[in-house]
């Protein structure tokens, strides 16, 4: 974990990043075959992010189960098999990446560029399978397809245009990403408990009170009337 440097330094005394390395490196100590790591990206620069990350993929390969809490969802994206999402401590959501993607699931792709994105967008405009598109930055370009049709035809359509133009592609992204899945899975739930808040009425029916039981003529007195109390 690159804390041989540290040896001498006082825990209080170590930055984030290097408590965040020393918290994994304990919880590996004993060799267990489960492990719960909390936020153990946090605070690590990119070459000890990917680190933890390549850890953790050494680590499953070795058959441990690996249990992260983590807010970083392109993380969990990379490393997880299974998710589950939390909403003011009630689980909301519990299934694979994949299962969790399907949320957002539309023919939707963001295009990274660079060159004469404006006659790109020409291109765009005269084309009849791009539904829409919208211009999110100066480099980057969303293009909406039909949802009724195949995505990868559709794609592949894209990526011949984008060869025919004076652009070079830099980076795609597609629609379903976790982060987008996440924040619909929260929006959706808490659009229900909104509902629920309301459609919750307070019961008419009157309160039962339960029978008074018989009490032995042996106990003492005081019993009976800690029995009553508690009877009403």
């Amino acid at each position: 974990m690159d804390l041989l440097g540290a040896a001498s330094t006082r825990i209080g005394n170590l930055s984030a990043g290097m408590i965040t390395r020393m918290g994994i490196a304990a919880s590996m100590i004993n060799e267990p075959d489960l492990l719960l790591w909390d936020e153990p990206t946090v605070g690590l620069d990119p070459t000890g992010r990917k680190y933890a990350l390549d850890l953790i993929q050494k680590l499953k390969s070795q058959g441990k189960t690996m249990i992260i809490s983590t807010h970083v969802l392109p993380d969990a994206d990379q490393v997880c098999d299974y998710i589950g999402v939390l909403n003011q401590g009630k689980l909301v959501f519990c299934g694979s990446v994949m299962e969790m993607k399907q949320f957002v699931r539309e023919n939707v792709v963001d295009l990274g560029l660079t060159g004469d994105v404006n006659q790109f967008k020409e291109s765009l405009s005269a084309d009849s399978h791009v539904l829409h598109w919208e211009q999110l930055s100066p480099d980057v370009i969303r293009v909406n397809f039909a949802n009724d049709q195949d995505f990868s035809q559709q794609l592949n359509r894209l990526l011949e245009l984008v060869c025919r133009s004076p652009v070079e592609l830099m980076s795609i992204r597609s629609g379903g990403e976790i982060e987008d899945a996440f924040l619909k899975r929260l929006e959706a739930d808490r659009l229900k408990g909104f509902s629920r808040f309301f459609d919750s009425e307070p019961s008419t029916e009157p309160q039962r009170k339960r029978p008074a039981q018989a009490l032995p003529e042996e106990r003492v007195s005081g019993a009976a009337e800690a029995t009553e109390e508690q009877t009403v």
